[in-house]
């Protein structure tokens, strides 16, 4: 990543992925995939179950929701449903 910031001059990314994404506590949310002993396919299917939650009970009015309205509903609800 920081050989692909370097080729395009985006200094700015390079910072905002080091604080935010490469930090130790960070780390453990998205390194799950390097792990060899997750398996790939039950990672694939827990994200599939919980987006057909998701549809389920929070989009099942729409077909398309546009991106901003979707990211309002994981933000505004899903969340806060997984907080409490």
């Amino acid at each position: 990543m920081i050989q692909f910031c370097k080729n395009n001059n985006l200094l700015r990314l390079w910072i905002y992925l080091w604080k935010e994404w490469y930090s130790k506590e960070k780390w453990i949310l998205w390194a799950r995939a390097a792990n060899k002993n997750v398996s790939h396919i039950k990672t694939t299917m827990i994200i599939e179950s919980h987006w057909r939650h998701i549809k389920h009970d929070h989009l099942y009015k729409f077909h398309k929701p546009r991106v901003d309205h979707l990211c309002y509903i994981l933000v505004k609800k899903v969340i806060n449903q997984q907080l409490y």
